[in-house]
């Protein structure tokens, strides 16, 4: 949501994707330092956890240094593929977070073809396909970290 200031427009909520960036890349460390909320994001994939490990790692040492408060929300699983041996993999890597004790996020983005189609027009699954089955799981996943993150009560009053 946007919001007006006197400087111009800012979002209450801004999500950067590091698609994986290290976090010690001065860029990247900046926006987990400036970050409220950090969400990492799992390619179900078992090689992909690493770098979930990474950044979480990382924004605990920022804390632990006091440069940053960011909270660490419950990691997505994105790009959840619909074929049997990707499913296969998929269970892998959500069964080794969970024996990690990494609760994850109860939404799942599926790898949908309009998801591929929005990002290839710049503009977001809810305006490319707004009534598909891809952004139904987009607003789920916002009324989730919306209740994760304190801005709402219920995923009701998120809605």
């Amino acid at each position: 949501q946007l919001s007006e200031a006197t400087d111009g427009a800012y979002a209450d909520v801004v999500i950067i994707d590091t698609k994986g960036a290290d976090p010690r890349d001065p860029l990247v460390a900046s926006g987990l330092i400036a970050a409220d909320f950090v969400l990492p994001v799992l390619i179900p994939e078992p090689a992909q956890l690493d770098g979930i490990a990474r950044v979480v790692r990382a924004v605990h040492d920022f804390n632990s240094d006091g440069v940053s408060a960011a909270q660490v929300l419950p990691p997505l699983v994105n790009q959840f593929p619909h074929a049997n041996q990707g499913r296969k993999a998929a269970k892998v890597a959500e069964k080794l977070l969970t024996i990690a004790n990494v609760p994850l996020t109860r939404s799942r983005i599926h790898a949908w073809s309009d998801v591929r189609m929005a990002q290839a027009e710049h503009v977001p699954v809810i305006v490319h396909a707004p009534k598909s089955k891809a952004a139904n799981e987009y607003r789920d996943l916002a009324d989730e970290l919306a209740v994760a993150m304190g801005m709402a009560a219920t995923a009701e009053e998120a809605m």
